[in-house]
Parts: C-alpha cells; structure tokens; sequence
C-alpha cells in the first residue's frame, strides 16, 4: 500500500462510481482491498491540490491532498469519450443578474451556455468556479464543459469571443481530464474590492466604492484580524452549512486613486466579502464602536446588517495547486 491510515486526513471522502464512503478507516479499507489500483500512482503530499489520471485498466481518478494528507479519492470506471474544455474568462458583471443562471435575467452562465449550446447543436451545461452575485466582476473566472467536436482550445476561443457579448471575454482555453471540476477542485480564490478615496468620478460607479476618507491604519489594522480560520456567521447570508473559513490573506493595497482590500481563501459564504467589506469602511470611518475580533466572536447579524455595494467586488483569481 502506498499510503498509511495517518496520511487521510479526518473528514477523508472517497466516491466509486455512485458510491459514495465518508468514514476514514472505511477509505482506508476500501483503498487497501484495491491497493493494486494505487501502486503506480505517485502523489504529491508535499503539494496542495488535485492529482488527476487513469488506471491501468482505464479507469479515471483524481485524488485531492491538503494539508499534506489525502482529503478526497475520486474513481470512475466510465469511459469517457467527450472531453473536458476548461477555460479562464473575464466579465463587466454590471448588467447580469448574476454568474449562474436565472429563468428569465440576464447571467453570464446563460450567455456562454447559449452560444456553446449552439456550436453543439443541443443544450450544453457549463459549470463555474464561482457564483458572483448581481453586479459582481471577475478578472478570472474559471468554467468547464465537455464536448465531442474536434475543434483546439484556440478556435474554440476564437468562435466564443466572436460571438459572446462585449462585456464578457474568453482569454485562455485548454483542455483538461475529464474529472476536473472548476467549482469542486478549487483550491483557493482570491477577491479584491476597489475604494476610492479621493473624488467621485461618475464613469466609475460601476466598478467601485466611493467612501471619502479612512483611516488607513484603522482599516489595515482591522482588515489583518479576519487572517485565520474563524467562524463567519457575522459575515454570511442565507448559508445553512458550516460557517467555518480560512482566511490566508487579507491586507490592504495603495494605487493612486483607490485602494483595493484583497482577500484570499479556501471559500467564501454568500455576501461575506460585501458584508466584511462595509464592516472595515465602517469602522475605519469611526461610523462603527466595534473591533473585527468582537464582530467575529459575536457570531450575529444585528451588527452586520449591511453590504457594500457589489460594483467594487472583483474575482482576481481561481487557485487549483
């Protein structure tokens, strides 16, 4: 066997075709009655990520280390035949209701699904890195789909940016395995959000927050306290899952005309960013009698009520390793 019952962390998951094991020892049981499967297979404990391949009877995998320990095995005996187009996309989210898809409001998944759709001739669904909310941008959003067609990444490129809107951009297409997932892979995001700090420019109301003037130690200060892995129920909306994130970034940024607060993550709950957001200008404002500290150990709404706005929110960046 290649690896020990000590190198899978607690919460260690496997999934077998529909099966689907979450107890540790039963992985380890699992992975030591097919240990034939893992001889050949070297991963990379020393590096976060995903390690994706195939069997030498065919079959796919992909397992997911963190921390130096195994956190997820993924297996499947199907043989895939389509392929798995991963592509980096860049979007002005003023006018979506959205990144995902809406019934009736403009998204930008239902942008790019109508064009792909028709290249295929047949409905196509692409997944997401992220799920910005309404007026939200990103600067590297990360999407998937599979196909059958024998176009390269480079036309395929080429035929979405003829024909997507103007306020969204492909700027990289690659394929990838067939078990690569832009959502469920991700390693780490990175979101910044733009201040101005100087005069409102109207041409600019779409892309950030004007806020006058901070105190600039203040908010250094107290953006540095959401570093580390706490517990956000001050900071989420509308999440029923665990409130528990990690935080390996967060520090303030200086550029001629504004500011941006950067954040860098394993995840982020819905409205988090906005609602932590609005707290710092807040507080560095003296609008605000509270410390983060305080905020984050309250675990309560009552003093988190508001967001900043979402034209100042930008997805920088989507980490798989």
């Amino acid at each position: 066997m290649m690896f020990s019952l000590g190198d899978l962390t607690e919460d260690c998951g496997l999934k077998y075709n529909k099966t689907v094991i979450l107890n540790r020892p039963e992985v380890f049981a699992f992975c030591e009655e097919h240990q034939e499967w893992f001889e050949d297979i070297v991963i990379p404990f020393h590096k976060d990520g995903m390690t994706y391949g195939w069997l030498a009877d065919g079959q796919m995998y992909k397992i997911g280390v963190k921390n130096g320990k195994i956190e997820r095995i993924v297996i499947v005996t199907k043989v895939q035949h389509s392929k798995r187009m991963m592509m980096k996309i860049t979007y002005d989210g003023t006018e979506f209701s959205g990144f995902q898809i809406q019934s009736k409001d403009r998204s930008v998944q239902g942008e790019i699904e109508k064009i792909v759709s028709e290249i295929h001739q047949e409905p196509t669904r692409i997944s997401g890195a992220s799920r910005t909310d309404a007026g939200v941008h990103a600067l590297a959003q990360v999407i998937h789909f599979d196909t059958d067609r024998e176009e390269t990444p480079e036309r395929w490129l080429y035929y979405l940016n003829k024909r997507l809107p103007k306020d969204i951009h492909v700027m990289e297409a690659r394929l990838v395995h067939p078990l690569f997932h832009s959502r469920y892979d991700v390693l780490k995001k990175e979101y910044r959000y733009r201040l101005n700090l100087n005069e409102f420019n109207p041409l600019n109301r779409h892309f950030e927050w004007y806020v006058g003037s901070l105190d600039m130690n203040r908010l250094q200060e107290e953006c540095a306290c959401f570093i580390g892995t706490h517990d956000f129920t001050s900071f989420s909306k509308g999440e029923k899952d665990s409130k528990i994130r990690t935080i390996y970034k967060a520090e303030v940024q200086l550029f001629p005309n504004y500011v941006e607060i950067v954040f860098e993550g394993d995840g982020f709950l819905r409205y988090m960013i906005r609602l932590m957001v609005f707290s710092l200008v807040k507080i560095a404002q003296g609008n605000l009698k509270v410390s983060v500290q305080e905020l984050l150990e309250e675990k309560s709404r009552k003093r988190t009520i508001h967001l900043a706005p979402a034209g100042g929110l930008y997805l920088s960046r989507v980490d798989y390793e």
